[in-house]
């Protein structure tokens, strides 16, 4: 519960990116990605708990080879790149976060988690890594706002080493 706190906070902090709407378009997007993908809500929510499992020594060394401030800084771009349509979309995102090669290991993890096959995980990789990206942003500071480092990214580490986020439900 405590990422789930953490979101609430961001959207009652007015220094921070999150609010209501953010939360309701986060939803939208994942329902919407459910449709089209035609994943019922138990394996969506399965693909992205794993992904979000998988993906986090990427993000940490992202993090360390950087600095968390950083990472945050990063994140808020390529976030906010996809809110305002940018050309390179998810798969922009995916190259400048996860090189190639990791991208297959990552889907293959990923699949065995899952069970779907390794191809389809690979597809849904851009889709899925923006909701994340667009959901630990919540906790970035609106522009105007001194630096600081993003709560949610903190809590996503802390949240994914203590397994409150589960592979399966």
């Amino acid at each position: 519960m405590g990422l789930f706190f953490d979101v609430l906070n961001a959207v009652n902090n007015p220094q921070q990116q999150a609010s209501v709407e953010q939360l309701e378009s986060l939803v939208r997007s994942v329902q919407q990605l459910s449709q089209q993908t035609e994943l019922d809500s138990d394996m969506t929510q399965t693909l992205i708990s794993a992904l979000g499992n998988a993906i986090r020594p990427t993000l940490q060394e992202q993090s360390s080879a950087m600095g968390e401030q950083q990472l945050s800084k990063v994140l808020s771009q390529l976030a906010t790149s996809r809110l305002l349509g940018s050309a390179k979309g998810g798969l922009g995102v995916l190259q400048v976060l996860i090189p190639a090669q990791m991208q297959r290991q990552l889907a293959q993890t990923v699949a065995e988690k899952t069970g779907l096959a390794p191809e389809k995980v690979k597809s849904l990789l851009p889709s899925v890594i923006l909701l994340m990206i667009s959901f630990l942003n919540l906790g970035a500071n609106k522009p105007g706002v001194p630096d600081s480092i993003n709560p949610l990214l903190s809590a996503f580490w802390i949240a994914i080493e203590r397994e409150i986020l589960t592979w399966e439900r």
